[in-house]
């Protein structure tokens, strides 16, 4: 099922308001064992990251 546009807008307004994009450059091999760890243990890249930062901030 289609999600319709006026959704989309309205998930695309509430992303703009809260959420920041982060973009890294790592090396390729590193990017994908961290994808397959990832896939392996079945979290989510976003939550991993999100709790890296959170750490080193001492969250």
């Amino acid at each position: 099922m289609a999600i319709p546009e006026s959704n989309r807008r309205a998930i695309r307004k509430y992303d703009a308001e809260h959420y920041s994009m982060l973009s890294v450059r790592i090396p390729k091999e590193l990017l994908q064992e961290f994808k397959e760890k990832c896939a392996a243990s079945g979290d989510s890249q976003a939550k991993i990251i999100k709790e890296a930062i959170e750490a080193y901030l001492n969250k």
